[in-house]
């Protein structure tokens, strides 16, 4: 562990280190802007999906056809959302190592290893990252990034999904059921919550709200500083991937084939709308638009107020991981190892990029670079 805080040191004092570580309807979709908080260009992608919305949604034009870059191979596959801040990028695979990538070059710039396998997500706050792994007896904690110490760490956590920071604490979902806060200074504990079935989404805090849903169909909400119940809304569906919002109303698939929008202040189901194929991840929006990728091989794009599909692009092979929006493009990864780019607006298919290798974790979009990770063990590094 000594080797590694030295090595984590280093590459501080050598430049870079961080600030860190943490064919369907042919209607045609009006631009009207990110719809929520507009991060500068500059933020890297330091949030789960983005920005404090999840939007997935990076308001610049990738140019396209798109070539390899760089590739980096690690222990495991990487299913968890990498991460990116100023000159790396911050990646966690299933068998528990934690990399530090150089953006540009593809270099590893630093590595740590856990017990348990990143299926949560770290989170990047201020200068410290949050991290969870996902089997009991395993680690969750937080880095200094700056030097390398762990401030502190808790054993015998399973986390899954996504883990969200704000007003000084953390919020942590587990499998089996508990949602927790946590001082985030020092790793205390402030209040938790047993929930109805594994925490599937995470948690997502929006203004002064922690949201979860499980797989037993149940959105939860609670005072993120209380743990004080503003609402419970029981579905008839398996909620499944993030939350996701348009700063207003919530946006969660399920397993069982349907798109909700919910009432963030209440719960009430303000659309459903039921696709023919299971969702397994969350939805990115762009202005009014939503866009969902589903197991069946479908991107669709809906209009967020009424819930009218706009398109739907079918790929041929499943899709897993969220779709990754652009100012003009829509970036999707299928299982059969192909990165399309989709126009946002018709759904026509600009390009391609084969990986020859599942796509299994959703892209990411970090300067100029769309990073993608593969089951082959894998990140690829696109231009």
């Amino acid at each position: 562990m000594e080797f590694l805080m030295r090595a984590f040191r280093f590459f501080i004092a050598a430049s870079v280190l961080f600030s860190l570580i943490f064919v369907g309807c042919s209607r045609t979709i009006k631009y009207r802007g990110h719809a929520g908080i507009e991060p500068p260009q500059d933020m890297g992608w330091k949030y789960y999906r983005y920005d404090e919305l999840n939007s997935g949604f990076v308001d610049r034009i990738v140019k396209t056809p798109l070539d390899q870059l760089w590739e980096f191979k690690t222990g495991a596959a990487v299913n968890a959302q990498m991460l990116a801040d100023k000159t790396f990028i911050l990646a966690g695979d299933l068998a528990g190592n934690l990399y530090l990538i150089d953006d540009y070059s593809g270099k590893r710039l630093g590595k740590m290893k856990f017990k348990g396998g990143f299926s949560a997500a770290p989170y990047l706050g201020d200068s410290i990252l949050y991290f969870g792994t996902d089997i009991k007896a395993s680690k969750a904690g937080a880095i200094d990034y700056y030097d390398g110490d762990i401030l502190w760490k808790i054993p015998g956590r399973d986390f899954i999904g996504q883990i969200d920071y704000g007003w000084g604490m953390l919020y942590t979902g587990e499998t089996d059921g508990r949602l927790t806060a946590w001082r985030a200074d020092d790793g205390a504990e402030i209040w938790k919550k047993d929930l109805d079935g594994s925490i599937v989404t995470g948690c997502f805090l929006k203004d002064t709200i922690v949201y979860s849903g499980t797989e037993k169909g149940m959105l939860y909400a609670f005072d993120h500083r209380t743990g004080a119940e503003i609402f419970i809304k029981k579905t008839d569906a398996t909620l499944q991937g993030h939350i996701a919002s348009d700063g207003d109303a919530l946006y969660i698939c399920s397993f069982d084939s349907a798109i909700f929008k919910f009432n963030s202040n209440t719960g009430a189901v303000l659309w459903k709308l039921k696709t023919d194929g299971a969702f397994r991840c969350g939805v990115s929006i762009a202005g009014d638009t939503l866009y969902a990728c589903s197991s069946n091989g479908k991107l669709y794009a809906i209009d967020c107020m009424t819930s009218e599909q706009y398109f739907e692009y079918d790929a041929g092979t499943p899709l897993i991981a969220s779709p990754l929006a652009t100012r003009d493009k829509v970036f999707i990864g299928t299982l059969g190892g192909v990165l399309y780019a989709i126009d946002r607006f018709t759904g026509m298919n600009i390009s391609e990029y084969c990986a020859e290798s599942p796509i299994v974790s959703s892209p990411i979009l970090f300067k100029d670079i769309i990073i993608i990770s593969c089951e082959n063990r894998r990140l690829y590094a696109l231009r």
